[in-house]
């Protein structure tokens, strides 16, 4: 009779363990996978550089482009204010149109000179945080987004975007939330010979961590996810209530300074700067920001 009631009890206990760990296991939505990352690449005469980004719409109205400013524009010396884009064109690479299922990613070619001539540009130098307008939705309820005139692609593209994503601002985050993170580290995939090897880099990559803090003074998020080449202007998750919610843009990782020493254990004057397994996550507060004044210049004009 005890030996019954002993496997009655550990059966129970393994039951209630199963059941909480199917709740409480948390997973992006395919939706969400596909559709709101991006994969970005631009180039010119001195080489090419590939990142992330990712489609954001917060009226159901207009679809707009969100990504790190220093994957756009070039590095110079002067005055970081007036710093020209790296190319006047750039491809992005998403599944956002309609069939879902099966769809091989789209490439639309942006003609960023374009967009900041039309005033559908906007940026923030101190946060490395860059958006765009890049197309709407039409009227009617047929989810037919059209694309700005500054881009060439799937001009008409069949996408109902509405609803697929909520935001929760940085006041709203704790820490030890779960966090994850979503882009393309084209850099970790290569072998000694160069070549591209164990993995579809068109495809996103989630990686997973918490929020291990808040930089009040900053604004700034930080989360224990490392992150690599490809990966900057990735968008990143937390889970309210079991609902997935975009909280911001990873923009770069914590470097980690590595003492070298000599075989007699004498420490050398050259260190290694190493992935510290920490990234910076700018909030979803200042891509807002940028919407808004993008349809202020807009709606002026």
């Amino acid at each position: 009779m005890k030996n019954l009631i002993l496997r009655i009890s550990l059966l129970l206990l393994f039951l209630i363990l199963f059941v909480s760990t199917e709740l409480y296991c948390q997973f992006l939505p395919e939706v969400i996978q596909k559709r709101i990352p991006v994969r970005i690449e631009i180039k010119n005469d001195s080489g090419s550089w590939s990142g992330a980004g990712f489609l954001l719409t917060e009226d159901s109205v207009n679809l707009f482009l969100v990504t790190g400013r220093h994957l756009i524009m070039t590095k110079s010396k002067g005055d970081s204010r007036t710093m020209p884009f790296k190319s006047d064109v750039m491809s992005i690479y998403t599944k956002v149109c309609e069939p879902f299922e099966g769809r091989k990613n789209d490439r639309w070619q942006i003609n960023l000179t374009c967009l900041k001539q039309k005033g559908a540009i906007a940026e923030n130098i101190d946060k490395d945080i860059i958006v765009a307008l890049i197309g709407q939705h039409d009227a009617g309820g047929k989810h037919l987004i059209t694309l700005n005139s500054c881009i060439s692609g799937s001009e008409k593209c069949e996408c109902n975007f509405k609803g697929t994503v909520s935001l929760r601002k940085f006041d709203d985050l704790t820490e030890a939330m779960d966090s994850y993170i979503l882009g393309y580290p084209k850099s970790i995939q290569l072998d000694d010979s160069g070549r591209y090897v164990k993995y579809d880099f068109s495809e996103p990559l989630i990686r997973k961590g918490i929020v291990a803090g808040k930089d009040f003074k900053n604004k700034t998020i930080v989360v224990d996810c490392a992150v690599y080449p490809g990966n900057s202007g990735g968008p990143v998750f937390c889970y309210f209530n079991n609902i997935p919610n975009l909280i911001g843009m990873v923009i770069e990782r914590i470097p980690f300074k590595q003492n070298v020493w000599d075989k007699e254990n004498h420490k050398k004057d050259d260190n290694i700067w190493i992935n510290s397994g920490y990234s910076i996550v700018i909030p979803i507060d200042f891509a807002l920001d940028l919407i808004s004044e993008i349809k202020s210049k807009i709606k002026k004009e």
